[in-house]
């Protein structure tokens, strides 16, 4: 799983993607430190080529989650708890009610990041350290995501996005992070990680060509094509 990123600046290094993001950079810079609910950039498919915009990090926003519920309150129905929208389990995406549709209809995404962070646990889950996770060239790289638009209460569209997750639990490198237990049943927790998809695939994962057929790219590298290393949050001053 992954909550947490950076995301790379005007010049990516991600010279596969064939498109720049210069121009975005320099109307709408982001953070490079991106947490949830906040605007990254993505790469999409579009016509014959891509389009590079920002999206909001996490498939449906915090903010509209509260709009929800309390719609709900005022009209007596059962009030929905606030969701984690930033990971789509593979497993069930194509079923889910809330990535199905989106998924189903081919809206798969690039997102761009230098690293991701993972929290390193103590073996009786005590205490965690921050890590990050990247390519072992140190290249960028690009995750698998998936998108759609949605339009808020004041009518603005806007563009969401999660990233794509996989089971991790045989992998040598990123079985070592998040709880290694359950927090209520102490049973031995699943281990997952996002899909970075290879350089040489990307215009592949844009445009498979049904859904069936992009989930070949559900697979994880190889531990020895990445590496991980402590990335305490720096304290504020």
């Amino acid at each position: 799983m992954c909550t947490q990123y950076r995301a790379p600046d005007e010049d990516p290094g991600l010279s596969e993607l064939t498109i720049s993001l210069g121009d975005l950079w320099r109307r709408t810079p982001w953070e490079q430190e991106v947490y949830t609910d906040y605007l990254a950039p993505i790469v999409r498919a579009l016509d014959d080529g891509a389009e590079a915009l920002l999206a909001n990090f996490g498939f449906w926003p915090k903010a509209m989650q509260r709009d929800a519920r309390d719609r709900a309150k005022e009209e007596g129905r059962k009030v929905p708890p606030i969701r984690d929208t930033v990971n789509a389990r593979a497993e069930r995406i194509g079923e889910s009610p809330l990535y199905g549709p989106s998924w189903r209809a081919g809206r798969r995404a690039l997102i761009p990041a230098a690293w991701f962070y993972e929290p390193k646990y103590t073996p009786d889950d005590s205490s965690n350290e921050r890590w990050r996770i990247g390519l072992a060239s140190g290249a960028p790289c690009a995750i698998a995501g998936v998108w759609r638009t949605m339009q808020t209460s004041g009518g603005q569209t806007i563009c969401t996005m999660a990233m794509i997750t996989v089971n991790a639990d045989d992998h040598r490198l990123l079985r070592q992070f998040h709880r290694n237990f359950d927090r209520v049943t102490k049973k031995p927790e699943e281990k997952r990680s996002v899909v970075i998809v290879r350089a040489r695939d990307y215009d592949d994962w844009l445009r498979c060509p049904t859904p069936e057929e992009a989930r070949s790219f559900f697979t994880l590298l190889p531990a020895d094509e990445l590496h991980a290393e402590s990335a305490p949050k720096p304290k504020k001053a």
